[in-house]
């Protein structure tokens, strides 16, 4: 029920503030944690690429989204994208991270 109510929280800011893309982003990381298969996170992703495209949060979100289903090309798609928003290459190092295999931790043989 207290999320139900925090929901309608964030939609009402929604509706208050919509070129606002922080409030997308609080909208998504609210319901991806609490509703992880909730239908609307791919459109709360898309209205937020059209209010702010160079916000990188949001291709961040997108390439763990095609990870978690081994879409490796819409990884390398939003990558793609989201580099063509970063002119400055700010965040080219983030970038690399989601595309990095995490080392093996002292003691894994990889059996």
């Amino acid at each position: 029920v207290e999320e139900d109510r925090v929901v309608a929280v964030l939609e009402s800011l929604a509706s208050r503030y919509p070129k606002n893309s922080r409030v997308q982003l609080f909208k998504y990381q609210y319901i991806s944690v609490h509703y992880p298969d909730h239908p609307d996170l791919a459109s709360i992703l898309q209205n937020a690429e059209v209010i702010s495209a160079p916000a990188g949060w949001i291709y961040q979100a997108r390439i763990v989204e095609a990870s978690e289903t081994n879409d490796v090309a819409s990884m390398y798609e939003h990558a793609k994208t989201w580099l063509q928003n970063d002119r400055a290459r700010r965040d080219v190092n983030q970038i690399k991270s989601l595309f990095s295999t995490p080392a093996p931790k002292p003691g894994d043989t990889g059996d």
